[in-house]
């Protein structure tokens, strides 16, 4: 009993046969040639019954004559009959096509035959000749050939989709664990930034220096603030997408804990047209930018800076910019083009963002990243338009 990688590699490689149109033609010439050894045998038969003298070669290639124009037709027939049924998706109409072409293509190599006994072979035709009121009988022939040639194609056609369909589907669960391991790490490296006690202490530092002024409120917000800045990144764990105005929501609120670490010297705007607010875009990554922007454009200077989230909806696309005025990327990462850390581990959350937007939309995304002229980083990311995912499928992935 066959094992099913056996069956598999057995599929691959009658797929590899058939796979190009050169090798489909190649392989009718085969079919013809060994349908005219088959017949060559049967009328020899034939013959010998009837000890008629006769040499191989020759009944070979008469019947080689008669199955040749079929070897030739058989496959531009198939793809006519394709052709009609994906025009319409209609069997009837196929059908309606079809029948009377069967009826005529038989008529003409019935004609054909008649010329290859009576003129072409006039005076050597083996072949035993039937009465004319039995002609009925190759007619009948050729148009059973028409057919069979019809089903063989489609069976053809039928594997060819199957085999297709299979890599597309392993394509996609492929995906489908590439996706759920680089969210699962995404989500891990954001929990770690944000539970990185760094960014703990200092939150908290300001929650109590606001207790020691008495402005327990503000405080409590704060608390509060965290709370629900860190159980939106779990809620969101088994969603691929999200509105856009749930993740500004989420990165306007993790400003705002940052601004009481950083006070004035925090400034940001965001610039939200409402036309983009409900389009789909993939969870905590703008989350994740933001992120890197006060890591690496505010932190850095005394003075602080401001940062820039605008988004755009165009017809197919939305463009989604996050600036800020800092010293800007380092050479090496504008080379790489984020799409690696560097050897610190920095801008890791933007090459794991540049992941996932592979991951989720392959060759439909555009992910740039440059200095701004007047100082500063920019992030400029495209995604198309599209129906909600659903976790944990990146079901629209497929661009085929």
């Amino acid at each position: 009993m066959s094992s099913p990688n056996e069956g598999a590699r057995l599929a691959q490689d009658i797929e590899l046969w058939i796979g190009t149109p050169f090798r489909r033609a190649l392989l009718a010439a085969l079919v013809t040639c060994a349908a005219a050894a088959a017949t060559s045998v049967q009328v020899g038969e034939g013959l010998d019954l009837r000890r008629r003298e006769y040499q191989w070669h020759a009944l070979y290639l008469q019947q080689l004559c008669v199955w040749a124009p079929w070897g030739l037709a058989g496959g531009p027939l198939v793809y006519f009959a394709r052709w009609i049924f994906r025009l319409r998706r209609s069997w009837l109409l196929a059908a309606a096509v079809q029948l009377p072409m069967s009826l005529m293509v038989a008529q003409v190599f019935q004609l054909y035959e008649g010329v290859l006994t009576n003129v072409v072979f006039a005076d050597s035709w083996l072949a035993g000749s039937r009465p004319v009121g039995q002609s009925w009988f190759r007619f009948t022939r050729e148009l059973l050939v028409y057919w069979l040639v019809l089903a063989i194609g489609a069976a053809v056609y039928s594997f060819l989709k199957s085999q297709h369909e299979e890599r597309r589907a392993a394509a996609a669960k492929l995906r489908e664990a590439q996706l759920e391991g680089e969210v699962a790490r995404v989500q891990l490296g954001l929990l770690r930034s944000q539970l990185h006690p760094h960014f703990l202490f200092n939150a908290l530092h300001s929650v109590g220096g606001l207790v020691r002024e008495g402005d327990s409120k503000r405080a409590l917000g704060v608390l509060q603030s965290i709370a629900a800045l860190l159980r939106s990144t779990l809620d969101q764990g088994d969603v691929q997408e999200v509105r856009l105005e749930e993740e500004v929501a989420l990165a306007r609120r993790y400003l705002e804990i940052e601004r009481v670490r950083f006070g004035e010297r925090l400034q940001f705007e965001f610039e939200i047209p409402d036309d983009a607010r409900d389009v789909h875009v993939p969870a905590l990554f703008l989350l994740t930018l933001v992120e890197n922007a006060v890591r690496h454009g505010v932190a850095p200077k005394e003075q602080g800076g401001r940062i820039a989230v605008r988004a755009r909806r165009l017809e197919h696309h939305v463009e989604l910019t996050v600036e800020d005025d800092g010293p800007g990327f380092p050479g090496d990462v504008l080379a790489r083009g984020t799409r690696d850390a560097d050897e610190r581990g920095s801008h890791i959350g933007l090459a794991n963002t540049r992941g996932r937007l592979g991951l989720l939309y392959a060759d439909a995304h555009t992910f740039r990243v440059a200095n701004r002229p007047e100082g500063g980083a920019r992030i400029v990311i495209e995604i198309p338009l599209h129906p909600f995912l659903s976790a944990p499928l990146p079901a629209e992935v497929q661009h085929e």
